[in-house]
């Protein structure tokens, strides 16, 4: 039940928020400046999609340490529920760093810009197989429900 790659994709989301904001930060006129309501809205959504995502994080591990400190087992539905979070985790870093790379620009495809290695490797992150969400939260729905768990939880 480890985080392994879960705590490194908030993380990148977290830069590509620094790098957005850095590079809009000063710019004005129509379009991919710090006017622009857009800008402003997809911003504002990319940091509450990173807070939500570490907050989220932090619950689950605060969780598993207060278990383990106190001998209490883990149901098959908290383990279920933790893979469930943490392919959400990744998803909500996926989609902060999708969001702010969709309004980039042609320059951003760039090797020479960050935001280009933040996206690519962004994307490598949340295609592990148990961190995309049809995989990772499908336990979850079974032990939810009732079912038995058809592969590890």
């Amino acid at each position: 039940m480890g985080w392994d790659l879960e705590a490194p994709a908030i993380g990148m989301a977290q830069s590509m928020i620094d790098e957005f904001t850095a590079r809009i930060i000063g710019t004005s006129g129509p379009g991919r400046t710090a006017d622009s309501p857009a800008i402003h809205l997809r911003l504002s959504e990319a940091s509450a999609e990173v807070d939500a995502g570490m907050a989220l994080m932090r619950s689950d591990i605060k969780e598993m340490f207060e278990k383990a400190r106190t001998g209490d087992p883990f149901t098959p539905l908290d383990r279920a529920r933790f893979r469930r979070d943490k392919a959400f985790v990744v998803q909500l870093g996926l989609r902060a760093v999708n969001r702010l790379f969709d309004l980039s620009g042609g320059h951003a495809l760039f090797e020479s810009v960050v935001i280009q290695r933040i996206h690519r490797d962004m994307q490598a992150a949340a295609h592990r197989d148990g961190l995309i969400m049809d995989l990772g939260g499908q336990q979850y729905g079974r032990v939810a429900l009732g079912l038995e768990p058809d592969g590890r939880v």
